[in-house]
């Protein structure tokens, strides 16, 4: 039986991982979802704005959404919306 041959810019052998790759964050999960036409378009069009690919820009949207991580922009209206109520 003939053996491949191993690629010698790629280092083989074990490889010790430290705990952080044990964190949920850290372990990826596939999954499998129907979108619309129109949305997959959007947000096509705004990963192209940032430069980034639409699945990776969907993973950060959701993860935002999810974990409330606003925007700075957010953030801002929040504030000018409370010195408003605040000054009457």
């Amino acid at each position: 039986m003939k053996h491949a041959k191993q690629n010698k810019k790629i280092k083989h052998g074990n490889v010790e991982l430290g705990s952080e790759y044990l964190e949920a964050k850290n372990q990826k999960h596939r999954v499998t979802f129907w979108i619309d036409g129109d949305l997959k378009e959007e947000l096509l069009r705004q990963a192209s704005q940032v430069g980034a690919g639409y699945q990776t820009y969907m993973h950060k949207l959701i993860r935002d959404a999810v974990f409330k991580n606003e925007s700075l922009g957010d953030r801002v209206e929040k504030l000018e919306k409370a010195l408003k109520n605040k000054t009457g």
